[in-house]
């Protein structure tokens, strides 16, 4: 048979507070004081609530709009795959063997990989108040990986389920333990994807959109920002979604069109205007781009805008 413990009766006065006596035995509290009658699960969830733990597996490339969450504090673990989370001026890997923390009013965007998009489990946390910020905005999990990636799937899996919001706060701080031990015992090394700064991402548009129209060279380009060819290079795709001479040229033959549309100038003059050798290879050039040559595209323009009329 268990033994039962028993708590001996006491008597205990409450300071500054007269005729607040509050008597207390193995079975019950008899207490004057009414507004005390609260529940062990409603003081747990006090000031905190798990208020999602979902799982999101985006299409390949697709981007979210950026948003913030003004009372939320988010969590997010990648199982597999890979992105990227911008916020502000700052862009990260969104990939696995990591769990990524966004404070509250954070405006962020997340990317899913072109190739290999990611699973992640996501978990939002309505707080009260003002929260200080005592995790790193990336954990690296090293050899506590599949342990914790765990507690995120089995916080998804119960949620919906009876008591679920009071068993997710429990795990919610279990989780938030192994994150506070994990971050002060292991060294986090600063995974921030370098940015092209505004105002040399403004100068390159701008180079890519005026005479002579000469691709500068990716050399040339990381020069000027300051940066690796690498580097340069991987954050220029990451925030067109082209490679340099890719939008280099876009814009080039957009500005033919123009010129070509406004009957500025012939085919040949356009040609060089643009930098090309000669208007072969323009013409060549600008069948690849639209799927068309110059003078059927400017025929087609034409009937379009008499029909219009």
């Amino acid at each position: 048979m268990a033994a039962i413990l028993m708590l001996p009766p006491f008597i205990a006065q409450t300071s500054g507070r007269e005729g607040i006596i509050g008597v207390q035995t193995g079975n019950d509290v008899a207490h004057e004081d009414h507004n005390l009658n609260s529940t062990i699960p409603s003081r747990i969830m006090h000031g905190v609530r798990v208020a999602s733990a979902a799982v999101q597996e985006p299409v390949p490339g697709i981007t979210t709009s950026l948003h913030l969450h003004p009372n939320l504090l988010h969590l997010g673990c990648v199982e597999y795959g890979s992105g990227i989370c911008r916020y502000g001026e700052v862009t990260r890997r969104f990939a696995p063997g990591r769990v990524f923390v966004l404070y509250p009013g954070v405006p962020h965007v997340f990317q899913a990989s072109r190739r290999n998009p990611y699973r992640a489990f996501f978990i939002h946390v309505e707080v009260l108040g003002a929260l200080a910020r005592d995790l790193p905005e990336v954990i690296r999990l090293t050899d506590r990986r599949a342990e914790i990636e765990d507690q995120f799937r089995r916080m998804h899996a119960i949620s919906g389920s009876s008591y679920s919001s009071l068993k997710l706060v429990g795990m919610l701080a279990l989780l938030y333990a192994d994150l506070l031990d994990i971050s002060r015992r292991t060294a986090q090394p600063d995974e921030r994807l370098t940015s092209i700064p505004e105002s040399s991402m403004h100068d390159l548009l701008e180079r890519f959109q005026s005479q002579p129209f000469e691709f500068p060279g990716i050399d040339a380009l990381a020069k000027q920002t300051c940066m690796s060819r690498r580097s340069f290079t991987t954050m220029f795709r990451r925030m067109t979604g082209q490679s340099p001479y890719q939008l280099f040229n876009r814009l080039r033959m957009e500005h033919a069109l123009g010129i070509l549309s406004d009957g500025e100038m012939d085919v040949t003059r356009a040609a060089h205007c643009c930098g090309f050798a000669n208007a072969q290879s323009f013409i060549k050039a600008f069948k690849a781009h639209f799927g068309i040559t110059p003078l059927k595209r400017l025929k087609q323009d034409r009937k379009t805008t008499i029909v219009h009329e």
